[in-house]
């Protein structure tokens, strides 16, 4: 019975990398996070994949809601992005 459970574990987080991997391939880089844990051991936290992949830094933001964190890294990836365009042409 437990390795069923495990096996199941391990299909979903096969799933969601893939949903990951190809939203990262589709959008150049993504926003994944989570709000506290409900024993408080885990603070809410949002992170960025696929930046390292375009050259710059992963960003981290913890302690904030996950969307309030995810939509401060995403103002700051945006512009950080714009920029890198704007100085391209």
């Amino acid at each position: 019975m437990v390795s069923v459970a495990k096996k199941s574990v391990r299909v979903r987080v096969q799933e969601a990398e893939a949903v990951v991997e190809s939203l990262i391939e589709k959008h150049g880089w993504v926003i994944c996070g989570s709000d506290e844990s409900d024993d408080g051991k885990t603070p809410a936290h949002a992170y960025t994949l696929g930046l390292s992949r375009m050259g710059m830094a992963e960003l981290i933001v913890v302690g904030l809601p996950h969307l309030i964190g995810g939509g401060l890294l995403s103002g700051l990836v945006g512009g950080q992005l714009a920029e890198a365009e704007r100085a391209a042409h």
